[in-house]
């Protein structure tokens, strides 16, 4: 038995520090995304331009609000992967298309996991077929442990955000998102899959800037 627990335990080490997972757990990136996306319009609105802007912003904000979790959250790998600057010229399907392979070979997302996203991303998926793919991906597959929590932490972000855009108490604009919207997110939390906060934060600004446009 001290085997197994031993074992168990060098096993959760060991995903932490080649995944770099910290302070929220992958069910909950989700919750932090969707207040993310609360505190900033709260106080922005939802057509701020500037890229570096909405990155570092929210991340102030949920610093104020989560200190504990967000403390160290640094988003200059966020502005580096975006490049552009401007909202206007944001595509997250660029993005993720650019360095997809890369995430693969520095181990950033496995790459089933990543051939998922890569499909629902390219394929303009809706929500309803983004949350079948998903379901029916985890039914046909033996997944390993980080395979595991990498697609439920995606799946919180992309169902978290559909609750988010289409409530009436929180969607300034009073229109329903298109599927854009919260692919995007599903790609944004993706593409620091393992990362905690930079996860939440990143999903929030793929949904946030893409919205400006999906309508």
């Amino acid at each position: 038995m001290e085997k197994v627990i031993f074992g168990l335990i060098a096993t959760i080490l060991f995903l932490n520090l080649s995944f770099g997972q910290n302070e929220i757990n992958f069910n909950e990136y989700g919750f932090y995304h969707n207040e993310a996306l609360s505190e900033f319009t709260k106080k922005h609105g939802e057509n701020q331009k500037d890229v570096s802007f909405i990155v570092d912003e929210s991340i102030k904000l949920m610093q104020i609000k989560y200190p504990n979790i967000f403390k160290n959250t640094d988003g200059a790998e966020i502005k580096k992967l975006f490049v552009v600057n401007n909202a206007n010229e944001f595509d997250y399907k660029k993005i993720w298309n650019s360095n997809k392979e890369t995430f693969y070979k520095n181990n950033k997302i496995p790459r089933r996991i990543g051939d998922l996203i890569d499909k629902i991303v390219n394929n303009d998926s809706s929500y309803d077929e983004a949350i079948e793919l998903t379901t029916n991906f985890k039914k046909s597959n033996k997944l390993t442990l980080e395979e595991s929590n990498g697609l439920i932490a995606v799946k919180s972000v992309l169902v978290s955000s559909n609750q988010y855009w289409n409530s009436t108490a929180t969607m300034a604009k009073k229109q329903r998102p298109g599927s854009a919207t919260l692919i995007a997110d599903f790609a944004g939390a993706g593409m620091f899959m393992f990362t905690g906060p930079v996860a939440a934060i990143c999903g929030f600004a793929c949904s946030y800037i893409t919205h400006q446009n999906d309508n």
